[in-house]
């Protein structure tokens, strides 16, 4: 019998094969009451990059999103018969199809660029979950109530500890729990400097493209959520 891997390689690249459907689902928490700082910041990156890429779907909110996810983690869209988790794989996905945004950039470039980009999603997706599970404030005045907004007592508690102790265990692992506030912004701080000194040349063009696409998506009512996600202690500054 074929390995778990080997088949489900195979049936990603005949994905890969067919058309886009019109009626495309991204899945994601609810975004005022439930969804937090890394879920939201991912979700917008890839409804940013389907709608550069021209590519019809439908935002559809579930309270378990993250639990109906194969990999756990968010957003995920759901395309025909296939379900594909995460900005990374989205991309893959899409790519096999022959969509993409990096037709001007040679062999070069795309390995830079997909070494750039792997970097600074990791320090600031790392910096994401520090914030908002391992800084007290945080913890108690957001990330809390609003993991658990939509289930009842107990199950909100536990599910919520429960969340804190992957995180945890991921940071510790990684080497960031250990970590200060300001040494989290240190690194927040270094990685957009990079980016504006290493990257501007490659992707000037296509964080504008970014900016206006973007722009629709986002309300009056989301800026506010996420500026209370965001509120941590120093982190915007």
């Amino acid at each position: 019998m074929p390995s778990v891997l080997l088949t489900d390689s195979i049936s990603f690249e005949l994905g890969a094969l067919e058309p886009w459907p019109s009626d495309v689902k991204l899945y994601q928490p609810y975004e005022v009451e439930q969804i937090l700082l890394q879920d939201q910041a991912n979700s917008l990156a890839v409804q940013v990059f389907l709608r550069m890429c021209g590519l019809e779907f439908q935002v559809e909110m579930r309270s378990n999103a993250e639990h109906m996810s194969p990999s756990g983690k968010l957003p995920f869209i759901k395309c025909g018969a296939f379900v594909v988790a995460d900005l990374d794989p989205i991309v893959s996905f899409i790519a096999n199809k022959g969509i993409n945004l990096t037709d001007h950039l040679d062999a070069a470039q795309k390995a830079d660029m997909r070494a750039y980009m792997s970097l600074a999603n990791n320090i600031l997706g790392n910096a994401e979950l520090y914030i908002s599970w391992c800084d007290e404030n945080v913890l108690n005045e957001v990330t809390c109530p609003r993991y658990g907004s939509v289930y009842s007592w107990p199950l909100n508690t536990l599910l919520t500890w429960r969340k804190q102790k992957q995180v945890t265990k991921k940071l510790t692992a990684l080497g960031w729990i250990t970590k200060t506030l300001d040494e989290v912004n240190y690194s927040k701080k270094w990685i957009f400097t990079f980016a504006d000194t290493v990257l501007k040349n490659y992707f000037c063009r296509f964080m504008k493209m970014s900016i206006i696409a973007v722009m629709p998506l986002v309300s009056a009512s989301e800026i506010i959520s996420i500026s209370l996600m965001i509120d941590a202690r120093s982190w915007m500054r």
